[in-house]
């Protein structure tokens, strides 16, 4: 069991006091916690053709400059692992201050992340209490090594620790009473497996697991192995209150563009390729081209489009052949490849762009795609938009079989 706390207790295991009263991180042992965002890059794809490919050929969509994103995945892969070395929130930067009254600023990580978020700190223990695209968030940092990792799927809950008095102290149990539980999906992800740093985010219901992180106020909140449930995680929550709830969704709203608003999903009648957009940001729809490959959705103003279309894989490319070969780079400052799709980005005239594309199981089964393009100052709220219409994309059925 890994445990850090943000107040004093005693305890039969090692015990470390942060200054100013703000962390006691503590590790036991019983028996019986933009997948990366793509940062930037610049592309513009060019479609395969049953006659042959070109570089310079312009496609039938208009392929808009993009941004960055995550590959999609669904709850149960979340829930399904707890891969080394993955921090999707990653550290932040203060760059301004929401609420100086209620401690919420908006924060950015290195890969261009963005989050707004409570901060508990120590001398060597950091938590973030916060939302970013992906979801609502605690982010631990520590030092402290790590002597057990609950294995996936986990429950999440708020908890107070059972202790029992031997003598003149009290000492922990490794056990805990439910205060509150929080039942929603949740990813949990530990950077480094020797110590005692991890990030849980919801994957849905931000309001309710900030409800039962705010529980655990002067208590812990709990990530618990529901296979062993005295292999856990914990870490204690010090000063993060309800009150703090309504500002931090406030500023979710304003800069990360968590919202309320309706989204849609488009499928291409063709091709079958599917994403999800927000209604509101994208309300001109233009024509669709003569061959019925997709769709490209604008803003009301014209400063942020979409595209969402498929093709035929006529040359049987993998993802890395079809970047080398058909998609532009100049400009490009992130790239990622894998056996199912690729994903580039980046910055180019004031403008950020992203497109991925996925591909299918059969070598010349179809393509899916989707490209975005807007200012670059529009970033810090337009960013987490498009993470999640790139998680969204995914095949659909449409009128040609994908074999």
């Amino acid at each position: 069991m890994s445990r850090h706390r943000i107040a004093p207790i005693l305890m039969a295991s090692v015990v470390l006091f942060i200054a100013a009263g703000v962390a006691t991180v503590r590790t036991a042992s019983a028996q019986g916690i933009r997948a990366p965002d793509d940062p930037f890059g610049d592309i513009d794809l060019n479609s395969l053709r049953k006659n042959g490919r070109s570089k310079d050929r312009t496609p039938d969509i208009t392929q808009p400059d993009a941004l960055p994103a995550m590959p999609p995945s669904s709850k149960a892969d979340d829930e399904a692992r707890a891969p080394e070395g993955s921090d999707p929130i990653g550290a932040l930067t203060r760059v301004s201050t929401f609420d100086r009254a209620k401690r919420i600023d908006v924060g950015k990580s290195s890969a261009g992340k963005v989050a707004c978020y409570f901060r508990e700190q120590g001398d060597s223990h950091l938590l973030d209490i916060g939302i970013a695209g992906d979801g609502a968030f605690i982010r631990l940092e520590t030092p402290e090594p790590r002597d057990a990792t609950p294995t996936p799927p986990v429950r999440v809950f708020a908890g107070k620790e059972v202790t029992r008095r031997s003598g003149d102290g009290e000492f922990a149990t490794g056990e805990f009473t439910v205060l509150k539980p929080f039942d929603g999906p949740v990813a949990y992800h530990v950077p480094k497996r020797d110590t005692g740093s991890f990030t849980l985010i919801a994957g849905a219901d931000a309001n309710a697991f900030l409800e039962m992180v705010a529980h655990a106020r002067t208590q812990f909140v709990v990530v618990q192995s529901k296979a062993s449930p005295k292999t856990t995680n914990v870490v204690a929550v010090y000063a993060f209150k309800p009150d703090a709830i309504p500002a931090l969704l406030s500023c979710a709203e304003k800069h990360i563009g968590t919202t309320t608003e309706p989204w849609a999903s488009y499928t291409n009648a063709r091709f079958g390729t599917t994403a999800d957009y927000p209604i509101a940001l994208f309300s001109i729809r233009e024509r669709a081209p003569e061959n019925g490959d997709g769709q490209t959705f604008r803003s009301g103003d014209g400063r942020v489009q979409l595209s969402i279309y498929g093709q035929h894989n006529a040359t049987a490319d993998t993802p890395k052949s079809y970047l080398e070969n058909f998609v532009d780079r100049r400009g490009a400052s992130y790239q990622r490849v894998t056996k199912q799709f690729y994903a580039i980005s980046g910055k180019r005239d004031g403008r950020i762009f992203y497109q991925r594309c996925n591909f299918s199981a059969d070598p010349q089964g179809i393509i899916d795609c989707l490209n975005v393009t807007y200012p670059a100052e529009d970033e810090i709220t337009l960013n987490p938009i498009v993470t999640r219409m790139s998680r969204s994309l995914r095949s659909g059925r449409g009128a040609e079989p994908r074999r």
